[in-house]
């Protein structure tokens, strides 16, 4: 059993914003709201791709005036170019809308259910994603817009009579260039404790359209960890970058301890879009000191020992 100190994380966490761009993002709120009108757009979805891309840009370019029109609205319109349609599209294909006009809800017994009244709403499964569905989801639809190729396996939550997930994840393997890096963080956090990055795998993707049931995310790590557990993994680790206003509430739900604080690295294509660390692509770095990330562990196999985290500032 994992224990944290959850005044340094509430600490940590604090630390992990830029006032300077939510600065910006309040003085530009109506024209947000109007450009996430006219495209038919979510106002959060705006706003992450705002914050992602805003960093490449020299921080005193952002008072001025004609900022958000003339340096934000052209790379919108990339990364939301056909988005609106795919994403209306989908829904369909998913069932969403067997869910969309009920109360509060929550996963029960493969069921969803009313919170309240415990009502079924309908069945549920977990099943594998299919490669290609995992590549549109991760690229067309997560906020990164990238797929990760290594990625082993990738499942979702479907709605019964559904071939599309209303929720999906992506395990990967600890890349060969962090696990060095990752056994000395956790080594460190966690004390002098016998570790292989081997036995860890990462929960490297996490998408869900619209508005889940309160505990999709955790149902499905569940079935991850079973998974994994099965194969000898002993642990499971993520990322959550709380700047792009992820607060990591359903990771500490699923039972994820943070362990550490890591800087974020941004990368730009040429026309402005962001690129993920290891492209090949020609890439130009950001412009702006950032806010870092924090990364949390989870134990998959059963310690009744408690292990005490120190919370790593890389």
């Amino acid at each position: 059993m994992l224990e944290y100190d959850k005044a340094i994380y509430n600490s940590a966490l604090k630390k992990c914003m830029h006032s300077k761009i939510d600065a910006f993002i309040l003085k530009n709120e109506n024209a947000i709201f109007h450009y996430a009108k006219i495209n038919n757009l979510d106002i959060r979805d705006i706003t992450k791709q705002i914050k992602l891309h805003i960093p490449q840009f020299d921080l005193s370019s952002i008072d001025n005036n004609n900022f958000f029109s003339q340096n934000i609205v052209p790379i919108l319109d990339i990364r939301f170019n056909n988005y609106a349609i795919n994403f209306q599209n989908y829904l369909k294909k998913c069932g969403f809308d067997k869910i969309s006009n009920s109360e509060v809800l929550k996963i029960k017994d493969y069921y969803i259910v009313e919170e309240r009244t415990h009502k079924k709403i309908i069945g549920i499964e977990v099943r594998i994603v299919d490669i290609k569905d995992a590549e549109f989801i991760e690229s067309k639809f997560h906020y990164l817009r990238s797929f990760r190729e290594d990625g082993i396996y990738h499942i979702g939550l479907f709605i019964e009579g559904f071939d599309t997930p209303i929720c999906y994840m992506n395990f990967c393997q600890i890349q060969r260039e962090y696990k060095k890096e990752v056994k000395e963080l956790v080594q460190k956090a966690f004390g002098k404790i016998d570790f292989e990055s081997s036995k860890m795998i990462e929960l490297s993707r996490v998408w869900g359209c619209g508005k889940l049931p309160q505990n999709t995310i955790s149902f499905l790590v569940s079935h991850g960890v079973k998974h994994f557990s099965n194969l000898n993994y002993e642990f499971m680790g993520t990322a959550v970058n709380p700047y792009l206003d992820f607060s990591g509430k359903s990771i500490l739900a699923s039972n994820f301890s943070p362990f550490a604080v890591r800087p974020v690295q941004y990368q730009y294509k040429a026309n402005g879009e962001y690129v993920k660390l290891l492209s090949s692509e020609n890439k130009k770095p950001c412009l702006m000191k950032m806010p870092p990330n924090i990364l949390y562990v989870k134990e998959m196999q059963k310690n009744k020992k408690t292990l005490p985290i120190q919370i790593i500032h890389i």
